[in-house]
């Protein structure tokens, strides 16, 4: 190259040192001495020109003066041309900046030519970022895109929902049809009309099936959004799903450093330059290729959907006509092989002696992994901001790193101020230590917990927050951060309170009025039984008969209602315990059978071949349901008969059955019979009743493990039958091997504690018709010291009694008896009370047994006759 050319070169430099918007540096590689700046750089530094150039470089770089001139060295001997430094501006503030740096000749001398971007914003941008992304893939619910109808597939998911639907790959998912993960079209069809209607829908819910076959319930959040290219698109999140979220392909790439690009257009807009970088965004093979070639036909001539891009409305060719520089412009490049990639455009006009415009010198970055962190930000952000629960993630002193709109309009703060912030401060005393001992309970074995916190919401109401969080911890195991997604539960709470104090408020009630009314029904009850003890004429035992029936009927009635409310509440509850299964058969239908021969009608019994003798079960309400089931029989049968059929039927099981010949159920009658209250057929039923019997006895026979069921002819009778899981038992040891005779009862102490003189004086004949001579105290405290005073066969406890009640009285004694080494007392508990709560009461007060008024006079003779016999 001659003078003249080298002269030419110099001043191109020169200009394009001068005059580039890049800062650019002159430094002296042995000193680092700063030789010259270009107007970029005073403006970046703030020094004033001449301070500047009277500098050194290791008065800008934060690194010690070894390290730079190291680097220098580097840079000098071209083994290294890109640098990350940190420089010091004029005002103390560090900037992050991205170095290229090679040595440069100019004038016969030496230099460091330094090229300087600063990437401080974009370093933050990528640290936010990154922020958002661990955000998304830490979530511990499914959240997804997908294109609409019948075909609708994934267009994005989330980890979460690959575990969810136990796929082998995101891929495999992505490639499944959406409709193939619904168990139920017609349910699919119903969600993706709603959304079709209202654009959105919230907690539905549905049946789906993972790859594998596998079903499973879902709830799910959907709204339909359009996406950057104008097509319709759900938005969808998945409840209940713990699964790490992760998103696509590997995002330890974000780290990587921005090639930059720089080249150079004449006049006519033909590349006169391009450095490495350059030729290789752009594709070029080498530099040679792309010299003297308009830039804007190879590389900028259509816009990113394909369309063409007309020169006089690109805006790099506008800085060759106006001469105004272009700064940070987003725009769109093509490489040669027909790819194209998002740019970030800088553009500065070249100009000659005379100020005239002679070219351009450019410089871009490849943005397009930047622009599609963006789009996913933009498109994790939307869902996040529009998910119907709170979702926060903080540090381990609960200063806010995200927090979605939900928690803002909670506690009443802008989106923008929650930053940074403790959440923990906006909670109450009592939230605040809660929330502190919760967050500590976090370990690795445990990562994941749930709290609720009374939260003092912005409207001023109280509201409760269940929260479920999730703990990250650090290479030294130490919690780095939580996330948490939470739910308003306060109408959930609300709503359970109510339930249980109505549920309490009712056992009340029923308690009241079972006790109220088995106290007058136990005197007439009783007192009946005892007249028909005596010398009656025919007309007065048959009066005293109708007393009694009537006095049973109430009672059943009773105990009917009470099964009713048990059933109603999913507190009835069946004992478990060997009984004589023919016994209990015999004594249901020695009941009936005189009913059925009244009313003209055989009752038998049919009992197959292998029937167990004694089973294990409930004897009382197997007796009960099979009594229901006779008893209605009976009411509906007018001529014939009716049958019981008794059958074992498999291992542990037995099959009952009645059949009758009676008016038999229409077809329309037969879903309702069934219900509560349901009455048969009105024109043909001996006595009234109240519609109850068979739905309890449905409800017993669910709860042996079988199933009531039906089948009638109209005008030729009905079978009722099921099934019963009662276990075959060896018989047990009987108690007493014989009754003994009524007048050894005679020497028997019996202690009687009741407070009301009419069951007083009704247990005291009762107990002297069967040889006995009661003691009787008023309440517990006179039970207490009469036990004190002497030993006793039997004590007879009332339950509801004034000054000490029947259970403390009981508690007393038997705590006495352990300090004193007396011997155990039998004591059985007397109550108007046919709660099952009442009796565990008593029996836990430490009673032997537990008996309900009105008390039968042959069971309370054969118990004393026990008694006596063990003596």
């Amino acid at each position: 190259m001659n003078r003249s050319e080298q002269s030419e070169a110099q001043r191109l430099y020169t200009r394009m040192f001068t005059e580039h918007v890049a800062v650019q540096l002159l430094i002296d590689p042995e000193t680092g001495a700063i030789l010259d700046a270009n107007p970029s750089a005073v403006r970046f530094y703030g020094y004033p020109r001449e301070e500047l150039c009277g500098m050194r470089i290791q008065q800008i770089n934060t690194l010690d003066e070894p390290q730079v001139r190291a680097e220098m060295a580097r840079a000098r001997a071209e083994q290294r041309r890109y640098f990350r430094f940190q420089h010091r501006l004029c005002g103390g503030e560090v900037r992050d900046v991205e170095v290229y740096s090679g040595p440069l000749e100019l004038a016969g001398r030496q230099y460091l030519h330094s090229i300087i971007h600063d990437i401080t914003d974009t370093r933050r941008y990528q640290r936010r970022l990154e922020v958002f992304h661990d955000l998304f893939r830490s979530l511990p619910v499914g959240i997804y895109r997908n294109t609409p109808g019948p075909s609708g597939r994934f267009l994005e998911v989330n980890p979460a929902m690959v575990e969810l639907f136990e796929a082998e790959s995101e891929a495999q998912l992505l490639a499944t049809p959406v409709a193939a993960l619904y168990r139920d079209p017609e349910r699919r069809a119903e969600i993706s009309a709603l959304i079709e209607r209202e654009g959105s829908v919230s907690w539905a819910e549905l049946q789906a099936r993972t790859l594998r076959g596998r079903p499973l319930w879902l709830r799910l959040s959907v709204r339909r959004v359009e996406d950057e290219h104008g097509r319709t698109v759900f938005d969808g999140m998945v409840e209940d799903i713990s699964a790490h979220v992760r998103l696509q392909g590997e995002r330890d790439r974000l780290l990587e450093a921005i090639n930059e690009g720089v080249c150079g257009l004449d006049d006519a807009g033909r590349f006169t330059f391009l450095n490495p970088a350059a030729r290789q965004l752009l594709g070029f093979a080498s530099e040679e290729a792309a010299l003297g070639r308009e830039a804007h036909a190879l590389t900028h001539h259509s816009r990113p959907d394909g369309t063409p891009y007309p020169l006089e409305e690109c805006p790099i060719f506008r800085v060759l006509r106006s001469g105004e520089p272009l700064e940070a412009w987003q725009d769109y490049f093509w490489r040669t092989d027909g790819r194209g990639f998002d740019v970030l455009v800088y553009a500065a006009p070249l100009r000659d002696v005379e100020g005239g415009i002679t070219g351009i010198v450019l410089s871009f970055q490849d943005i397009s992994r930047r622009r599609r962190i963006e789009r996913e930000r933009d498109q994790m952000l939307e869902i996040l901001d529009h998910h119907p629960h709170l979702i926060q993630r903080f540090l381990p002193d609960t200063t806010l790193l995200y927090a979605n709109r939900m928690v803002a309009e909670l506690f009443g703060i802008p989106p923008p101020q929650m930053d940074g912030r403790r959440w923990i401060e906006w909670l109450g005393p009592e939230a605040r230590e809660q929330l502190e001992a919760f967050l500590c309970r976090f370990t690795r074995a445990a990562p994941v917990g749930t709290v609720q916190l009374a939260v003092l919401a912005a409207t001023g109401e109280q509201r409760r927050v269940q929260w479920t969080c999730q703990a990250f911890f650090d290479e030294d195991g130490l919690i780095s951060h939580f996330q948490a997604v939470g739910i308003d539960i306060t109408e959930q709470v609300a709503a359970e309170r109510a339930r249980a104090q109505a549920d309490r408020d009712r056992r009340t009630f029923l308690a009241a009025v079972s006790h109220d009314l088995r106290t007058p029904l136990n005197a007439i009850y009783g007192f009946t039984d005892l007249l028909q003890a005596t010398e009656l004429t025919p007309q007065q035992r048959e009066y005293l008969g109708l007393c009694r029936s009537a006095s049973e009927k109430l009672l059943a009635l009773i105990d009917t209602l009470l099964d009713l409310s048990r059933m109603e509440s999913g507190r009835l509850t069946l004992h478990d315990e060997p009984f004589e299964l023919a016994e209990v058969v015999e004594r249901q239908v020695a009941v009936l059978r005189a009913v059925a021969e009244e009313a003209g009608l055989r009752l038998t019994v049919r009992e197959a071949p292998g029937t167990p003798q004694w089973v294990r079960g409930d004897a009382t309400r197997f007796g009960q349901v099979v009594h229901n089931l006779i008893s209605n029989a009976i009411q509906f049968t007018e001529h014939g008969e009716v049958v019981l059929e008794v059958a074992p039927e498999g291992s542990g099981w037995l099959y009952v059955a009645v059949h009758d010949t009676g008016v038999g159920i229409a077809p329309e009658d037969r879903e309702h019979i069934f219900k509560a209250f349901a009455q048969g057929n009105p024109s043909f039923r001996r006595q009234p009743g109240n519609g109850l019997g068979l739905r309890i006895c449905q409800e017993l026979v669910r709860l042996m493990g079988g199933r009531l069921e039906m089948t009638s002819e109209l005008g030729k009778g009905s079978t009722f039958y099921f099934t019963a899981r009662l276990p075959r038992v060896e018989p047990p040891q009987a108690a007493f091997e014989a009754t003994p005779e009524p007048h050894r009862t005679t020497h028997l102490r019996v202690l009687v504690a009741e407070d009301d003189p009419t069951n007083a004086l009704l247990i005291q004949a009762q107990l002297e018709l069967a040889g006995v001579t009661p003691t009787l105290v008023e309440d517990g405290r006179q039970a207490v010291d009469a036990w004190q005073e002497q030993d006793w066969d039997l004590v007879l406890m009332d339950v509801q009694m004034p000054e000490v009640d029947g259970p403390d009285a009981v508690r007393t004694i038997r705590a006495r008896e352990a300090e004193r080494g007396r011997a155990r007392t039998l004591i059985i508990a007397l109550s108007a009370h046919a709660v099952d709560q009442v009796r565990e009461e008593c029996l836990e007060a430490g009673c032997d047994e537990y008996l309900t008024k009105p008390v039968d006079r042959q069971r309370l003779a054969a118990l004393l006759a026990g008694i006596a016999g063990r003596d």
